[in-house]
């Protein structure tokens, strides 16, 4: 297994990802109000760590989206703790 830590929102997120050394960061593309593209460029460009970008949602509207918004690093739903793990291996 992998020491895992969650976050509810964006910001306690980020400020998590400051202090300490995260080596990648599960983002839900399904987080109200938060705009995920460019928290997913502050957070692959800026601190450098690896970003996923996941579909919490297994709808039509979701899935589009996600693949819509051209981002290298998705998980579409349903997200399983295999497939998570087959992502950190990476």
């Amino acid at each position: 297994g992998f020491p895992c830590t969650v976050k509810g929102n964006i910001r306690d997120g980020l400020q998590f990802i400051t202090k300490n050394k995260a080596t990648h960061v599960f983002l839900s593309w399904n987080l109200p109000g938060a705009n995920i593209i460019k928290t997913y460029q502050l957070i692959a460009k800026t601190f450098k760590v690896d970003c996923v970008v996941y579909a919490e949602k297994a709808d039509g509207k979701t899935a589009a989206e996600l693949t819509m918004s051209k981002l290298p690093e998705v998980m579409q739903a349903p997200v399983s703790g295999p497939g998570l793990y087959m992502r950190v291996q990476k």
